[in-house]
């Protein structure tokens, strides 16, 4: 009954690799970077980094997610939804803009100005790809993704070998988003007839009205983290700044993984919402997202401190709690991104709201208190991070009758296990490269949970759909 389909296998791995690739051209700009700034210059470039998506989500306003819902629904209409939400995208974008001198803080006006601009190019370019999306075809948009990143590193490095500094970097991340956006309209025009149009007001009404809270629920979501340097910004020197934000630009480099995740099983979840599989469907999803999460939160842990060396160097490595918490936090909230996926395709994602907006004020009100420590920060990350992931898997699953809260509870068990067998063996490599440390607990934790029977027949059988070629599975997509 419950059938793996090769085309969700497919799009996981293709996604997955893409993002593999992406992550090289990422980590050399990193390392680029972090070498290349001083530690308070790298403070500044990391509120900025920081501030970009939290602006993305607000321009966006939750009109790509509609437009993925709808689209799914109704594939006739994706010149409509997709075609017509730039120009209230571009007012939303004008008004951030104008309010950019009121948030300098640290970073300053002039680079904090450049983020809104970037963040309309990634919600345009990102809109571009909404029909692929709702279409289950993921492979153009991981294609430009690779191109993003290794123009962005290319452009970057041309900014620090001209001396641009924090601000140069800047613009060739906007330069590079520009072209980003360049390509997926070409490539939508060509395969779905994509346009930007004037819009009308019925379409702008439907995108806005249920865009609006999912908007909401998305900027408390990356408020959650964005928020972490402003409020250090309050108290904390610029030092203790610059040694934080190497966590929070790893956290933001890793977080893609989070994306990824929400974009493959929201198509799927949108269709099965309401039908006989939905808990079951459910159910894998949330196998999928701690199978992921637990090891990355495990081995961030463990290799904090070797990672802090290799992308940063030594000047760093009073940041590693920064590395090793908020990785933890981003394992924690692949549970999250998968719970308010759901809700959404549920049409309750007001609850995920409710839910991120008390978290930010919890850890607002934690931070008031502890008077800006950055250690404080990081314990509140991940306690309210827990909380968050609790609240939001009862919430997504708890009005459905054939979700398995026992097999869940198992499954999570034995994940949970297989981790920390992959912890104890990477304990003693603690000190050394990560190149020798992230295979060793990557082959560890594939064995672990092989013997502990976290991975399924079901699991098997997905992976061996996912390597067939298109067109020759016999088992209906749809599952």
């Amino acid at each position: 009954m419950h059938s793996p389909s090769g085309s969700h296998g497919r799009n996981l791995a293709i996604m997955v690799t893409a993002e593999a690739v992406q992550k090289v051209f990422t980590l050399a700009l990193f390392v680029l970077v972090s070498r290349a700034l001083s530690v308070e210059e790298n403070g500044r470039y990391a509120l900025f980094i920081t501030m970009v998506p939290f602006m993305t989500v607000w321009i966006n306003m939750g009109m790509y997610d509609v437009a993925v819902r709808d689209i799914a629904r109704e594939p006739s209409a994706a010149g409509r939804f997709a075609g017509s939400a730039w120009l209230p995208q571009a007012v939303l974008c004008a008004v951030t803009l104008a309010l950019m001198p009121l948030l300098s803080l640290h970073a300053g006006t002039a680079l904090l100005v450049i983020g809104p601009c970037v963040g309309l190019a990634a919600t345009l370019g990102r809109m571009c790809f909404a029909p692929f999306a709702a279409a289950g075809c993921f492979g153009p948009l991981s294609l430009t993704l690779i191109f993003l990143r290794a123009f962005t590193l290319a452009l970057s490095a041309l900014a620090l070998w001209t001396g641009g500094g924090a601000l140069g970097l800047a613009i060739a991340l906007l330069a590079a988003h520009l072209l980003w956006m360049l390509f997926g309209a070409v490539w939508a025009r060509r395969d779905f007839a994509l346009r930007w149009r004037m819009p009308d007001r019925p379409t702008v009404r439907h995108l806005l009205l249920h865009g609006a809270p999912i908007a909401a629920g998305g900027l408390f979501a990356t408020l959650f983290f964005s928020m972490d340097l402003p409020l250090l910004a309050v108290h904390a020197t610029p030092e203790d700044m610059g040694y934080y934000s190497i966590g929070a630009r790893f956290l933001w480099m890793l977080f893609p993984l989070v994306e990824i995740l929400g974009s493959v099983i929201y198509p799927v979840l949108s269709r099965k919402t309401g039908g006989r599989d939905e808990g079951f469907a459910l159910g894998r999803v949330f196998r999928a997202a701690w199978l992921l999460g637990l090891p990355l939160a495990v081995g961030g842990m463990v290799l904090a401190r070797p990672i802090t060396v290799l992308l940063a160097g030594g000047k760093f490595l009073p940041g590693a709690y920064a590395v090793g918490g908020l990785t933890a936090v981003l394992g924690l909230f692949l549970l999250s991104s998968v719970a308010t996926v759901h809700l959404r395709a549920q049409g309750r994602q007001m609850v995920a709201t409710v839910v991120m907006a008390a978290a930010c004020a919890a850890k607002a009100l934690v931070m008031l208190a502890a008077d800006g420590q950055g250690m404080a920060l990081v314990a509140a990350n991940l306690g309210i991070g827990a909380a968050i992931a609790v609240l939001l898997c009862i919430s997504a699953a708890r009005r459905m009758t054939d979700f398995s809260w026992r097999e869940a509870a198992g499954a999570l068990l034995r994940a949970a296990a297989a981790a920390v067998v992959m912890g104890l063996a990477l304990w003693p490599l603690r000190e050394f490269t990560p190149f020798l440390g992230i295979p060793v607990g990557a082959g560890v934790y594939l064995a672990a949970v092989l013997a502990l029977g976290a991975v399924d027949a079901w699991d098997r059988a997905l992976v061996r759909a996912a390597w067939r070629r298109p067109g020759s599975e016999r088992t209906n997509v749809n599952r």
